[in-house]
């Protein structure tokens, strides 16, 4: 190839790497402010780091209290069911003699130790799910079976395990029986 052809042909070009120039910016020369505006300055700037100090201060406080609200939040819940440990261990201490008159008046202890736990939990916010003869609901309920009975259809029939709801949120459906189509 000549030098013309060479010269011509994109390939043998050898292509110098294109300069960038970057443009100019012209940097002005801060003019001396008077002792007033330079003043103001400092004090929005001292306003300014004070504010940033208080909100990081804030920040740290708020991170604290949510850990300490996640670790004891339970704890006035657990206070109050103490009394129920203290009269489950009284009767597990004094067993029932032999007499039928001993067994009945345990049960019945058990049965007011149960309301007790019962009534602590309420009082937290639990909220038992009513289900029997209502309508069959799979956001409160857990069919297990489905019966033919004389109930009209799609109904909870029987209750085999009670549900349960904390402040409006379900924390485990009642398990039961569903009355089919007939």
């Amino acid at each position: 190839m000549t030098e013309q052809e060479q010269a011509k042909d994109p390939q043998t070009e050898e292509q110098a790497p294109e300069e960038t120039t970057e443009p100019e910016v012209e940097v002005a020369e801060e003019a001396e402010a008077p002792a007033e505006d330079n003043s103001a300055y400092e004090e929005l700037n001292k306003r300014y780091l004070r504010l940033l100090a208080d909100f990081d201060n804030f920040k740290r406080r708020t991170t604290t209290e949510k850990e300490d609200i996640a670790k004891y939040g339970t704890m006035t819940l657990v206070k109050e069911l103490l009394p129920v440990l203290d009269s489950f261990e009284l009767a597990l201490k004094n067993p029932p003699a032999d007499s039928e008159e001993s067994v009945k008046a345990f049960q019945e202890g058990f049965e007011k130790v149960q309301k007790q736990l019962l009534d602590c939990l309420t009082k937290a916010g639990l909220e038992r799910i009513e289900a029997i003869g209502q309508e069959y609901d799979p956001n409160f309920h857990e069919a297990i079976m489905v019966v033919d009975e004389s109930q009209p259809a799609n109904t909870v029939f029987d209750e085999l395990r009670a549900g349960y709801k904390f402040k409006e949120k379900v924390i485990r459906p009642t398990v039961c029986r569903v009355t089919g189509n007939k």
